[in-house]
């Protein structure tokens, strides 16, 4: 759903949607594999299963398993490995469990190493071979469900993406960035073997204004349409190999958390907290430095006063976005520690991008600056509850009027309190006007810079953290905080 700043502000503006099609022979009579499709199919199977029904099963699992789904691919090991519907295989099974591991599925960790315990060496050897010989067989969809293609057919339908545009990306750019995705799609396609099945499942790709070194892709909260939000950044690398795998990465990420019973194996997010954290895509970014700095930063907050906790526990997502040697680098390099995103963030999905090199900071740092970012995250929730609050105040004035109560205190208290919701929200999205344009208001960093300081005392840390905050000198009620708190530990000492 459409957020109401949104619509007033024009924050992301309209989308405008093109479609692009990444062309392939196309048998008669053959339909797009969608996701609902397969996901359709999977369940289905699975059903059978359950029900006995094992021919049916095999002929809906079967087609997915080839094309590289890894949740199928996982059921159809199990029925070799215990004869149900097909001839019972030690081999076969421990194959199948070995691609479905390798495509990510989580509980084929465990089956898979089970069922090639089970062979000799010379069977483990030839299960080894076969995997790395493995091709994925294209899938096409009919009226009575998943078909596979011989191998080296295409797929029953072209692989056509909409391309939706927010309304700050330039309408002379769209063009060259149409053909950037055309071609980092492509390279995805070939970026591993079931790249494709997982690919399906994207219903538009909607392109936003990225800042130089900013790198994100991630779907938007919308429960009909899978619609990856891509930075339009994400297309500055040296090479778009990283960025295509990461492509593939996000589509499984959606596919198994909308499929029951199914679980990724993430190699780049870790649950940290109750809030899920994501590493770069970039192999020569330290991700798990950078995960274990965050853990000692959770620990760390749990000392925090309930009243502070709740500006880290309304962050959803936390991504490292640190340089890499693979960006293309112009002007000068982007050292901010991090900062909540609230163009792309709603209820529910707030985000918060890490800039700052893990190698040169520390669990105080991070917890600091999650503070600092989540403070806006609140002063974002606040913002878009003012605009609702006001929708909802302005039908209580018109019943007010229509029933004589117009010149009333109440009215006109209502009505200064529109004023005030109004005045943080249009200071909130939109800045403070000045004659040369609009510039951000200082007030929501000074309430974050205060907030930080409140955390950092909480902790027992030196006041001197602080001396690389860059709103102390804007901020006279924090550096009055700052005096107080140096007094207090002078008198402590003495």
């Amino acid at each position: 759903m459409m957020r109401i700043k949104s619509l007033i502000f024009c924050i992301t503006g309209a989308i405008l949607v093109g479609t692009f099609q990444i062309l392939e022979v196309r048998p008669a009579h053959a339909q797009t594999c969608t996701f609902s499709k397969v996901a359709t199919a999977f369940e289905a199977g699975v059903r059978s299963i359950k029900a006995g029904k094992y021919p049916d099963a095999l002929t809906r699992l079967r087609p997915l398993a080839q094309a590289g789904f890894g949740p199928a691919q996982r059921e159809l090991a199990k029925m070799y490995g215990s004869g149900q519907g097909v001839s019972k295989s030690p081999q076969n099974a421990a194959l199948w469990s070995e691609l479905a591991f390798r495509s990510g599925d989580k509980d084929s960790r465990k089956l898979s190493h089970e069922l090639r315990s089970a062979l000799n060496k010379e069977g483990r050897r030839q299960v080894s071979i076969a995997a790395g010989d493995w091709n994925a067989r294209p899938a096409s969809c009919s009226g009575s469900g998943v078909k596979a293609l011989a191998n080296g057919l295409a797929t029953g339908s072209p692989l056509a993406i909409s391309i939706g545009f927010d309304k700050r990306v330039k309408p002379e750019v769209r063009q060259t960035l149409e053909v950037k995705v055309q071609n980092l799609v492509k390279r995805a396609l070939k970026s591993e073997q079931p790249a494709r099945i997982y690919l399906r499942m994207i219903d538009e790709i909607e392109i936003y204004n990225g800042n130089r070194y900013h790198r994100y892709l991630g779907w938007k909260q919308d429960k009909k349409e899978n619609i990856l939000r891509f930075a339009s950044s994400n297309l500055e690398d040296l090479k778009p190999d990283f960025m295509a795998e990461a492509m593939v990465v996000e589509a499984k990420r959606r596919a198994y958390a909308l499929l029951p019973g199914a679980d990724f194996v993430d190699p780049m997010e870790r649950n940290i907290g109750g809030i899920k954290v994501f590493g770069s895509s970039y192999p020569d970014v330290r991700n798990d430095q950078f995960f274990s700095v965050i853990r000692q930063a959770f620990e760390m907050s749990k000392r925090l006063p309930k009243s502070l906790q709740k500006y880290i526990e309304i962050i959803d997502e936390v991504h490292y976005n640190p340089i890499s040697k693979h960006f293309v680098r112009e002007g000068a390099l982007d050292a901010t520690g991090a900062y909540y995103n609230k163009l792309i963030s709603v209820e529910g999905h707030r985000l918060m991008f890490v800039r700052r090199d893990v190698r040169y900071s520390s669990p105080l740092f991070f917890l600091q600056i999650f503070i600092h970012e989540g403070t806006h995250a609140v002063q974002d929730q606040q913002a878009f509850r003012n605009l609702k609050d006001i929708s909802r105040i302005k039908k209580r004035l018109a019943y007010m009027q229509q029933t004589g109560h117009g010149n009333t205190k109440r009215f006109a208290a209502l009505k200064k309190e529109i004023d005030v919701k109004m005045d943080y929200a249009k200071r909130w999205y939109q800045g403070i006007k000045m004659p040369k344009g609009r510039i951000q208001d200082i007030t929501f960093e000074c309430e974050a810079t205060r907030n930080e300081i409140s955390a950092i005392k909480a902790l027992d840390g030196p006041p001197d953290v602080m001396k690389t905050s860059g709103y102390l000198k804007s901020c006279p009620e924090a550096q009055r905080m700052i005096i107080q708190w140096k007094d207090e530990k002078l008198r402590s000492e003495r």
